[in-house]
């Protein structure tokens, strides 16, 4: 599957009707789209993504979500979006139309799909989205699926948009281990499990487990077949409620967007009134504690993880004894076992020579016997085993340790001796540092607001205030109903078990028994399936994750690869050479942007789906020869169709361009002239000529 073509009517810099044909050659799989910054680059990955996902633009990526949110939130950004010049000539409407090609849907046997969402800024129903199957409307699929529910069904989930629509700096996210939390941890883990193929089957065991548990309902005595229809109206009335929560939670978050918005407006304008610094250094300022906040978080984690280590070094030479004692242990059960090892061979050996003398004709003395029997138990200690010292064989044992846990206890050990204090240091001083520079931002933020008496600054600062005790309202708001749905999921969970128990204890009518056999025989079947899909996925996928970032690294950092699969939840550890866990957090910006690029190409070979790719500023945290890796490795190999949308002569240089070039299939320009974009077409070869041609006309305009 690729995407033939994309038209953008009317949205955000391109004015009138924009279309860009990006259908690619076996041979030549790279598009090029090149442009300025602030050109519109960014605003035609939005609008891709917009297309597909509509409101839930903003769940794809954290990229996505932030450049929503500073707009105020989803409603205001989307109706924000009517490019300015068509507006003031009176047009209200504005539209995205994405057409895929290349497509295998057995459900809808057609040639190409065409998505087109649509916008009217004075329409009563704004929003519209319209699918085209060879530029015909199935009415069927509409009734059938529901257009929203085709697209992440059919075309690309939601959950796997991350891995083909990102910007090369954000998708260094996927290699930081310090952002999961359970939600980001889990969302993530669904979309490893979409890509893979993991999730149909896991879909279809939960479809199974349906059905026998409507064959049990149907089957069951009038008690257990009351009891199961409460549990089950219980369970629907939870589900409804849930949603309403989580609706009454969206709804807050969106309020709380746009007030965030009109707050910082207000401060703007007590900054403005105040003079005291500008709008831009105000800007500055905030995006400097946000990456405080982000930092802080990070440091904080570190933090706990050495107050987990705290009563161990508080306790350090009790910890040391511990050690002793396990090491004396450890020898006392090593000289054991090979004593028991000289006993049972020398037994061996003398059980032979008692066959041997049974072919002997004179007849050996019991008292010689004897003797020579101990002296060969005698000998044997002495000349083929050095174990003289038995003063350790009978230690008295404490603790008792495996073998494993005597390497965890010494690999904590070892922490505390060398490097526990000294990084505990420098980490409590990072938190300081933090700390103090994120109270110096917040005293210049409110030193800037000032002219008191001022009715003016009083009317504003009022408005202020009034707008930031609402937002604090409707987060205590969501916190609580966060609460109130952590008490709903728990009954939930509570409500399944018990069903399940029930469910184990109902007979089976005659009639029902032999499709309740047959599904029950299938579910095993499945499940013991999934279980063989899942180890071989979790091999192949670490093993293709580990050649891709061996083909990329130029140092060799990675010894190993090793994903785990446990539950729902799917973690991917790197391994140094020596087969210690490398933490992702470790790696240089650059190294984390090619892990991800690995992660990426790996995902694509893996799942066999070919998903168009899209990158912006593609070269960027990394070096020059990293750079050539990630030109002849991965975009001619990670999909057969593969944008990406560099600045000329900074995020692509001519010389990675030539190296690139046998891949490239066409090259465009986003020309820009009087606040406007459009898409410009040029031939292959003269890119760069074109670039130089056209930079000193777009800074004078």
């Amino acid at each position: 599957m690729y995407i033939k073509e994309l038209e953008l009517y009317n949205f955000r810099q391109y004015k009138g009707n924009n279309t860009i044909n990006l259908e690619t050659e076996e041979d030549k799989n790279i598009l090029i789209v090149s442009g300025m910054n602030g050109f519109g680059k960014t605003n035609f990955l939005i609008a891709l993504v917009w297309c597909l996902y509509g409101s839930d633009t903003e769940k794809v990526d954290e990229f996505f979500k932030k450049i929503v949110d500073e707009q105020g939130g989803y409603k205001r950004y989307i109706a924000n979006s009517l490019n300015w010049s068509a507006k003031n000539e009176g047009e209200s409407r504005f539209y995205v139309s994405v057409t895929f090609s290349d497509i295998e849907i057995t459900a809808v046997p057609c040639q190409t799909i065409t998505v087109i969402r649509s916008y009217d800024i004075n329409s009563a129903e704004p929003l519209r989205l319209d699918i085209l199957f060879d530029n015909q409307i199935n009415e069927l699929v509409q009734q059938e699926y529901g257009y929203e529910l085709f697209i992440r069904d059919f075309l690309i989930p939601l959950e796997t948009a991350k891995f083909f629509f990102f910007d090369a700096e954000k998708i260094i996210s996927l290699a930081d281990s310090t952002i999961k939390s359970v939600e980001e941890r889990k969302a993530l883990s669904k979309a490893y499990s979409e890509v893979l193929g993991i999730q149909k089957y896991e879909d279809l065991r939960e479809s199974l487990e349906e059905i026998q548990r409507r064959f049990t309902k149907e089957s069951a005595t009038p008690t257990e077949q009351k009891r199961l229809v409460e549990l089950e109206k219980l369970m629907e009335q939870n589900e409804i409620d849930l949603r309403a929560k989580e609706l009454e939670i969206d709804d807050l978050k969106e309020k709380n967007q746009s007030l965030r918005f009109e707050s910082n407006q207000y401060q703007n304008k007590l900054i403005k009134e105040g003079n005291k610094i500008t709008l831009d250094e105000l800007e500055s300022l905030r995006r400097r504690n946000e990456d405080i906040e982000q930092e802080n978080f990070k440091v904080l984690n570190e933090l706990k993880d050495f107050l987990d280590l705290a009563p161990f070094a508080i306790a350090g030479e009790s910890m040391l004894e511990i050690s002793e004692q396990i090491e004396k242990e450890f020898s006392s059960k090593k000289i054991k076992y090979q004593d028991e090892e000289i006993e049972n061979k020398t037994e061996e050996i003398l059980s032979e020579i008692e066959e041997r003398k049974r072919d002997l004709t004179e007849i050996v003395k019991p008292r010689i016997s004897e003797f020579y029997n101990n002296t060969i138990r005698q000998l044997i200690r002495k000349h083929f085993f050095d174990i003289l010292d038995n003063s350790s064989y009978n230690i008295q044992h404490l603790h008792d340790f495996l073998e494993t846990e005597r390497n965890e206890f010494n690999a904590i050990l070892n922490n505390l001796k060398h490097s526990y204090k000294q990084r505990f240091k420098s980490t409590t001083k990072e938190y300081n540092i933090l700390r103090s520079e994120r109270n110096n931002i917040g005293k210049r933020l409110r030193n800037a607001e000032s002219n008191e008496e001022d009715p003016i600054v009083s009317d504003y600062r009022r408005k202020k205030a009034e707008t930031d005790s609402i937002i604090i309202v409707n987060e205590n708001r969501i916190e609580y109903l966060n609460q109130e749905i952590g008490g709903i999921k728990n009954q939930q969970n509570s409500i399944k078990a018990e069903m399940s128990e029930l469910t184990k204890k109902v007979q089976i009518a005659t009639q029902l028994k032999q499709k309740h056999e047959l599904t029950k025989r299938i579910l095993g079947e499945l499940k013991e399936f999934i279980i063989r899909f899942k180890e071989e996925k979790r091999k192949r996928f670490a093993e293709k994750i580990y050649n891709s970032l061996s083909a990329l690294m130029h140092k060799k950092l990675i010894g190993s690869v090793e994903v785990e699969m446990i539950g729902e939840d799917i973690e991917i550890n790197l391994k140094r050479p020596d087969n210690t866990i490398l933490p992702k957090d470790s790696l240089s910006n650059g190294e984390k942007q090619l892990y991800a690029t690995a992660l990426l190409r790996a995902l694509s070979e893996e799942s066999g789906v070919e998903f168009p790719v899209f990158v912006d500023s593609p070269m960027q945290k990394l070096d020059p020869l990293h750079s050539e890796q990630i030109i002849l490795s991965f975009y001619p190999n990670v999909s057969k169709q593969v944008v990406i949308f560099p600045i000329s002569t900074k995020e692509l240089i001519q010389e990675e361009f030539e190296k690139l070039r046998v891949f490239v299939n066409k090259t465009f320009f986003i020309d820009h002239r009087d606040g406007i974009s459009r898409f410009e077409e040029v031939p292959v070869e003269l890119l760069f000529s074109e670039f130089k041609t056209r930079k000193n006309h777009w800074k004078s305009s």
